[in-house]
């Protein structure tokens, strides 16, 4: 890949035997460095920043998530609600990038 960039991450969302989110309405949220869908048991990370790998993504990511372990962790069980890397969708940026041969 001539210029790498993470799309999106995926996450398996991971709720906790006593928990019920089978009515619970599609979620959305957007920060400056991505838009998260959470329906189901699926949330996606849509990059809005450029990050080369998927372990630099998932950095951002995963301090952002850990703030939501920590709340859960304080006011419920701990394991009610995790969430679980499942895929990274990485596009090349400059896929037909050319080399002039003189």
């Amino acid at each position: 890949m001539n210029d790498p960039h993470v799309k999106a991450l995926h996450y398996r969302v991971i709720v906790g035997k006593d928990i019920d989110y089978n009515n619970a309405p599609p979620m959305s949220e957007t920060t400056n460095e991505f838009d998260l869908s959470i329906d189901d048991d699926t949330a996606i990370f849509e990059m809005n920043k450029h990050y080369s790998t998927a372990d630099e993504a998932k950095e951002v990511v995963d301090e952002y998530l850990s703030a939501w372990d920590i709340l859960i962790g304080l006011e419920h069980d701990p394991d009610d609600l995790r969430f679980v890397f499942d895929r990274a969708d990485v596009i090349d940026r400059s896929p037909h990038k050319t080399e002039k041969i003189w």
